[in-house]
């Protein structure tokens, strides 16, 4: 073998060294994305979040056949359509990777996540979740009273963080977060609040309806 062909031996060799670390270097980046995927057991994997660091904000997707619609339900009929359609925006732009619906008059398919608004004189909302039962309820009512003009962001704010709920995210005491502690009906008027990247670990029911299924970040660590 002449030096020359040793020479074009040994390029040969460098290109494809480099090709594997490249592809190694690839392979890694794409684990290290992976970690920040939540993982829940398949059994109860409603969706996927995926930290934005840029906004400190989570992506909430749902999984392949888990639901993608959120249903408000205002089965009492006890809202104007305009109000009605403005809260459907919010939630939307709560949850955008999520279809949502907003209806008065049809009763509920089965496999989507509803938020029945109840515009009696209730005032405990509740997200329940579990095995194909993905329900909540909002009432209206007492956050019309109480806040009186701006009740339509409460609202609205309360269904996501109650659709929340049904995906499995506890409370946090971040105050900007959606599923804040700090959400009440006098701090809720002027705030846009988010799904952010902060620990969702206050359990206020342990025992009771904010157990699995889900995906929200403190349910199932890998």
């Amino acid at each position: 073998m002449t030096n020359k062909q040793r020479d074009v031996v040994k390029e040969l060799l460098y290109v494809l060294l480099m090709t594997i670390v490249l592809g190694l270097a690839a392979v890694l980046v794409l684990c290290g994305c992976s970690e920040n995927v939540v993982k829940a057991p398949t059994k109860y994997w409603l969706c996927q979040v995926l930290p934005r660091p840029s906004t400190g904000t989570l992506d909430v997707i749902p999984q392949p056949n888990a639901p993608d619609t959120i249903y408000l339900w205002d089965n009492e009929k006890g809202l104007m359509d305009d109000d009605l359609a403005w809260i459907m925006g919010e939630v939307q732009h709560d949850y955008p990777y999520y279809v949502v619906v907003a209806s008065q008059f049809d009763a509920p398919p089965y496999d989507v996540l509803v938020i029945r608004l109840d515009t009696t004189t209730k005032t405990t909302n509740y997200g329940l979740s579990w095995p194909h039962a993905w329900y909540g309820e909002a009432y209206v009512a007492p956050i019309m009273e109480t806040v009186g003009i701006g009740w339509q962001r409460c609202v609205a704010e309360t269904c996501s963080h109650e659709v929340g709920h049904l995906l499995g995210f506890e409370h946090s005491a971040h105050p900007w977060d959606i599923m804040s502690t700090h959400i009440s009906a006098g701090h809720c008027a002027c705030a846009d609040r988010k799904m952010l990247n902060v620990p969702h670990d206050i359990v206020d029911y342990p025992d009771d309806v904010y157990s699995p299924p889900g995906c929200g970040p403190t349910m199932f660590r890998p």
